[in-house]
């Protein structure tokens, strides 16, 4: 049953890095990514970002590498999407190496969680301050 289980998980992983795969390719060949909305993969870029966290915090591996996949995968898109503001293009990017990074290293050598959870809120608090501005790109 733990083979089961475990297979389910990889494929799971998989396909939900890959979900994102036609999209990236579609937009990056065309270069039009106008059919798409910001706010959308801005959510979704950002969510994986905190599902790292989620991962690295409690050892779900699944879910902080399938969300490193994701995040690394949409770094695309959203350029394409903010191509037009490369401030936050470049503060989404920032954001996603530093939570990956910080979330691997708390993955691999086992923080206590109170202090991983102290050392990203530092990290993420720059990035994620300046990215408050991002709804008015939207008007």
């Amino acid at each position: 049953m733990t083979n089961a289980i475990t297979t389910l998980g990889i494929i799971t992983t998989v396909l939900s890095i890959l979900i994102y795969m036609p999209q990236v390719y579609k937009g990056w060949v065309t270069k039009d990514v106008s059919s798409l909305s910001r706010p959308t993969f801005t959510m979704v870029f950002i969510g994986s970002l905190l599902w790292m966290i989620y991962g690295a915090y409690t050892g779900a591996t699944a879910a902080m590498l399938t969300n490193v996949g994701i995040g690394i995968l949409m770094v695309p898109l959203i350029y394409l999407l903010f191509i037009d503001n490369k401030i936050i293009f470049f503060t989404l990017v920032a954001t996603l190496i530093a939570v990956t990074v910080v979330s691997i290293i708390m993955w691999a050598v086992g923080f206590d969680q109170n202090v991983a959870l102290n050392y990203t809120f530092v990290i993420l608090a720059g990035p994620l301050t300046s990215i408050s501005f991002v709804p008015q790109v939207y008007n």
